[in-house]
């Protein structure tokens, strides 16, 4: 029962910036340490897409490379996305409730947020049914999209295994347990490849086989961790059981809105990827194979980020819960500065490897010079300020700043971001270099928005709002005892 006083508008609340070095640093080390395993588990996906392309690339056909990559890019949009998307809403209610010991509650949003995905699969469904019909109407080379749409028709098994392992991923994170998820998937990555030398390169199945090895992986991690909370004793309080109240249709209702309104946010995120992608898909394949390159050298980035972003918005959510505001705003503030040193790091460990990414993708000389001007234009472009821009996200869909952020978001992407991307790739005949080139212009538009949001929060309302919402379910919780009784 949530019985503390809310915070006082006159708590004092100290700036990051002001504080000694060796006190900030905790906070780091905290957010670092944590995010690696979730850092594994975002990554996880990038590195098997591209141990598929590394013995897909083995065929020597650029085609199948290509409708490889657009399948992949379209069940992201009808799947995948959706499913890391509505996790991370369910992360902020999870690490609020824990942080404010609300165990019950957990099991709750976990089993609630798996009904409501399973509703969501059927049109998305649909969606990896017909994807290569939409891709066609979009201007994709019939022949890529009916190789892509190959992907898209048979991910749906390996779709629904993601969706229950990120489910309990994102159960377990939102408690501040990390590690487990790194060995799980650290296991079947490595089963992945073996299973891609059996049925890619081996048995030559081609993109179907790359089908078969994500389904094996998928519900292997899905069947481990879920071994992994059954039988490790740490979540006996959390993870409760199936019961008549998870179906009450005015809590399901009030939990479907908020997740919808924070996963439109990381959906509109991700989208926009495969949007370049339908773009790029008008070129021909070798234009698309270097706008794959870019876009999955891109989800590298934009995944190492949003696992820090992942553990940042756990941080503050469970600080919040817990009444402990300060600190909420300190590791708020350690997450901006990790996230402007990652862009470094990262940058420096491409220009080493230049020459190993140039040959991974092609062995054509024009095509490096195309692979070379568009790995500039991401670096200086998006890649700069994209890292920043997922840890502003993640706190402001976390505080109740969701309407705004997905209006920002839809106004930096599509209002200025696609209008240039058509001009700088149709009108001046930049191709796929013009698409990064716009798409970093528009990140640039969207970073000064979030950075005018966060200084304007009001932390002291923001903290009130959780310890009401928290306080709400209480008495919910205390009026349905009441009539049992």
């Amino acid at each position: 029962m949530i019985s503390s006083p809310l915070v006082e508008e006159n708590d004092e609340v100290p700036s990051f910036s002001k504080l000694p070095f060796m006190k900030k640093l905790p906070y780091m080390k905290d957010l670092l340490k944590n995010s690696l395993p979730t850092l594994a588990a975002f990554l996880t996906p990038v590195f098997t897409t591209l141990v598929s392309l590394y013995f897909l690339a083995n065929y020597n056909d650029d085609k199948l490379v290509a409708g490889y990559g657009l399948g992949s890019m379209f069940s992201n949009t009808f799947g995948s996305s959706w499913v890391y998307s509505f996790n991370q809403a369910m992360n902020v209610f999870i690490s609020q409730a824990f942080g404010a010991q609300d165990y019950d509650a957990c099991g709750r949003y976990l089993r609630r947020n798996i009904i409501i995905l399973g509703f969501l699969f059927i049109p998305l469904g649909i969606c990896l049914i017909t994807a290569d019909k939409l891709m066609i109407l979009f201007g994709v080379e019939e022949e890529l999209a009916t190789l892509g749409g190959i992907f898209t028709k048979l991910s749906l098994p390996f779709m629904i295994g993601a969706g229950l392992f990120d489910s309990m991923k994102s159960f377990i994170i939102g408690q501040k347990v990390f590690q487990p998820i790194f060995y799980i998937q650290v296991i079947t990555f490595c089963l992945h490849v073996l299973w891609s030398k059996l049925f890619i390169d081996y048995f030559r199945l081609g993109i179907e086989g790359t089908i078969i090895c994500r389904t094996l992986e998928e519900w292997a991690n899905t069947i481990m961790i879920y071994f992994y909370i059954k039988f490790s004793g740490k979540f006996e309080k959390t993870w409760g059981a199936w019961t008549k109240d998870l179906f009450n249709f005015k809590e399901m209702w009030k939990q479907f809105k908020f997740t919808t309104s924070i996963s439109l946010i990381s959906y509109i995120q991700w989208i926009v990827y495969e949007v370049l992608t339908i773009i790029a898909g008008n070129f021909d394949a070798g234009q698309v194979v270097v706008h794959i390159a870019i876009a999955n050298t891109s989800s590298i980035f934009f995944n190492s980020t949003m696992a820090l972003s992942v553990t940042l918005l756990t941080f503050v959510g469970n600080n919040l819960g817990a009444r402990k505001l300060n600190n909420a705003i300190h590791y708020s503030h350690a997450g901006y500065t990790l996230l402007f040193i990652v862009p470094f790091l990262f940058g420096s460990m491409i220009w080493i490897f230049l020459d190993q990414w140039l040959n991974f993708w092609s062995s054509d000389i024009e095509t490096h010079e195309i692979l070379l001007q568009g790995l500039k234009v991401y670096v200086f472009g998006c890649m700069a300020v994209d890292g920043i821009n997922n840890g502003m996200i993640s706190i402001l869909k976390s505080v109740g700043k969701e309407k705004q952020t997905i209006l920002s978001i839809l106004g930096s992407y599509y209002l200025i971001g696609v209008p240039l991307i058509m001009l700088f790739a149709f009108v001046f005949h930049l191709k796929v270099v013009g698409i990064w080139l716009a798409f970093g212009i528009a990140n640039y538009f969207l970073c000064i928005y979030n950075v005018i949001s966060i200084n304007k929060l009001d932390w002291i309302k923001v903290q009130r709002d959780v310890l009401e919402k928290l306080q709400s379910q209480e008495d919910i919780k205390e009026q349905e005892l009441q009539q049992l009784i």
